[in-house]
Formats: structure tokens, C-alpha cells, sequence
């Protein structure tokens, strides 16, 4: 027996699989809720605005931020001439960064209280090796630290270690509750995972 294919003046006409333009396609936010389908247009822009941001960059400076992603960032070599010239454009920065700020800042505060505490290179050092010593973000991060230090605990705590005895009932709850996780494991760059 022998197979002939259909002549196109077949009179069954053949059936498009493909939806035609004019017919309505259904996706998923199609059977969403408002909130949901806002929740997801919402997320669509959050991801073209990064997508955006990152093709802005260079090629050098999109590794760099890949990198410190995946916890693979160039290791900086702490030698005793490079730690120096780090902390003299820290203290270089610090200065003029603190020309610019208002009185009642919450880095002024701070220094008022324990100028000893902000001078120290120990607690500098956190902050750049947070920044992978790039000096102005590094400075940047302990003015943040200190603002948000200052509206989370309050002038009388700004300049001390924050234990489990500062917290009140609500915050104690919060933390039990297990919002906040710290893994057993930590990324390829050895830093610790917390997971929100």
C-alpha cells in the first residue's frame, strides 16, 4: 500500500496549530488576581531595571560585580604598605565626607561619644574589607552604619556593642521567630549565608 500526501486543494482544510494573532493568548497572569499580576508586572521591572544597570557597566566592572556575587572576588593582599595607604585615604575621606554633614548626624554624634571608637583602625578595617577597600564606599558604609544604628537603638546605645540585652520583647519574638537564618555553610569566598 502506498501513502500520498494531501494536495493543498484538499477539501479538508488543515489545521494551524499556532494561535492566529486576532485569538487571545492565556498566560499565567491571565488567571492572577490583581495583586498578583501587579506583584508580577512589579517584578518584570525590577529585573529589566537591573538587566539595565548591568549592561551599563563595563565589561570589567559587570565580572567584578559577578564576582562578588559568587564570592570568587580577587583577593587583596594585606601587606603593611598597603594597609597604611588605605587607612590615610580613609582618614583623607573621612575628613572631608564629614565637612558636608549635618550637625546633628549621626557619625557626629557618635564621634562625640567615642571618638576613640571611630579613629580605630580595628573598626575601620571592618568597613573596608566590607568595600573591598574602595575607600569612599568604605567610609560610606560607617556613616550608613552609624544613621541606622542611631534610629534602630537610639542615642544611648549608638557608640556600643549591640547584645541580646538591648533588645526588647518584639524584637526578641522577631529574631525566635526564625525570619532571620544563618546557614551551616558558607559561599565560595568563605562568607557567611544569611538567608531573610
Amino acid at each position: 500500500s502506498t501513502m500520498t500526501a494531501s494536495s493543498p486543494s484538499s477539501s479538508t482544510p488543515a489545521r494551524s496549530r499556532i494561535p492566529r494573532p486576532q485569538e487571545p493568548v492565556a498566560t499565567a497572569s491571565s488567571f492572577a488576581s490583581p495583586d498578583v499580576t501587579r506583584a508580577l508586572e512589579q517584578e518584570d521591572r525590577i529585573d529589566s531595571y537591573i538587566a539595565n544597570a548591568l549592561n551599563a557597566l563595563s565589561l570589567q566592572e559587570r565580572n567584578a560585580v559577578y564576582h562578588e556575587l559568587h564570592g570568587v572576588s580577587e583577593e587583596v593582599e594585606e601587606t603593611p604598605t598597603f594597609m597604611k595607604q588605605k587607612f590615610l585615604e580613609f582618614e583623607s575621606e573621612w575628613t572631608h565626607r564629614c565637612k558636608s554633614l549635618a550637625s546633628d548626624a549621626a557619625i557626629r554624634i557618635a564621634m562625640s561619644l567615642s571618638p576613640d571608637l571611630i579613629h580605630d583602625t580595628k573598626f575601620r578595617l571592618m568597613f573596608l574589607r566590607s568595600e573591598n577597600f574602595r575607600v569612599p564606599k568604605a567610609v560610606h558604609r560607617m556613616i550608613q552604619f552609624f544613621e541606622v544604628k542611631l534610629y534602630l537603638f537610639g542615642r544611648d546605645r549608638l557608640v556600643k556593642n549591640i547584645t541580646l540585652d538591648d533588645l526588647d520583647r518584639n524584637d526578641r519574638d522577631s529574631l525566635d521567630s526564625g525570619f532571620l537564618q544563618l546557614l551551616p555553610i558558607r559561599d565560595r569566598g568563605g562568607r557567611a549565608i544569611l538567608v531573610l
